[in-house]
């Protein structure tokens, strides 16, 4: 028996509205990221990206963010298409952990950025100082050859 083809409206049938949070959590097929996978006409796709070009309108070259922070809600309510730095800026990966930190590990507050970096002014000073060598020879090594 042939399978058969599923359709956007086989998409819009599988998920379930909560009602006391609005989350709509995916039924269907989900990946190994907890992301609802919906098949539409063979293909593979990101359930709430279905969901949400399905309702709203195309998202583009953008990327969805889950404002709600559930991975396999389809709420486009939930859902804000943003450039992929915006999203990986939101989450919890080291990039978006250390651009949100205001202070170093000894609690001096760091600099601005600057070309892409920023440090502590303070802990900064201090590892120079503690690296130049000292301007005194050692006793009994000769500066002199």
């Amino acid at each position: 028996m042939p399978q058969r083809k599923r359709t956007l409206d086989d998409a819009l049938a599988q998920f379930e509205p909560e009602p006391n949070s609005g989350y709509w959590i995916w039924l269907g097929t989900r990946d190994c990221d907890g992301y609802g996978v919906a098949r539409i006409k063979q293909k593979a796709c990101r359930a709430h990206r279905v969901i949400y070009e399905a309702l709203v309108g195309v998202i583009g070259e953008d990327t969805l963010n889950h404002l709600c922070r559930v991975r396999a809600c389809v709420n486009p309510k939930h859902l804000e298409p943003v450039s992929i730095g915006v999203s990986s800026l939101r989450g919890f990966g080291p990039s978006a952990l250390n651009a949100r930190q205001t202070h170093c590990k000894r609690g001096h507050e760091l600099g601005k950025w600057n070309k892409g970096h920023r440090f502590c002014r303070i802990c900064k000073l201090e590892w120079q100082r503690n690296r130049r060598p000292s301007l005194t020879s050692p006793v009994g090594v000769s500066c002199i050859s």
